[in-house]
C-alpha cells in the first residue's frame, strides 16, 4: 500500500465517521477536542499527526490508533490470519 493510498483511507475514515454522526466539521472537531483546522487536516490534508494526538482522537472515537492511522498494518495482519486459517483448514482435512 502506498503512502497516498494510506492517506486516502485515513481521510475517508474521518469523513465517514463525521458523516455517520451527522456532525459538521466544526462540531466533530469540538467532539474530538481539537481545532477545526486540525480536524480539517485529518479529513483533507497530508497527515503529520503526533502520537499523543493519534491516541487522543482514537480514544474519543472508540478505536485503537492502529485501526485509524495504520490501515496498511491492519490489512497485512488480516492477510496473515486468512493465510494461516487456510493452512490450518488444509491440514484438518
Amino acid at each position: 500500500m502506498t503512502e497516498k493510498e494510506k492517506e486516502e483511507i485515513i481521510h475517508s475514515f474521518f469523513k465517514m465517521e463525521r458523516e455517520s454522526r451527522k456532525l459538521s466539521l466544526v462540531k466533530m472537531a469540538q467532539f474530538l477536542n481539537i481545532s477545526p483546522r486540525n480536524y480539517w487536516n485529518l479529513e483533507n490534508s497530508s497527515l503529520k499527526v503526533q502520537k499523543r494526538t493519534m491516541d487522543h482522537v482514537a480514544k474519543k472515537i472508540g478505536k485503537h490508533p492502529a485501526e485509524i492511522f495504520y490501515p496498511d498494518v491492519i490489512v497485512e495482519r488480516i492477510r496473515e490470519i486468512k493465510k494461516s486459517d487456510k493452512d490450518f483448514n488444509f491440514f484438518r482435512m
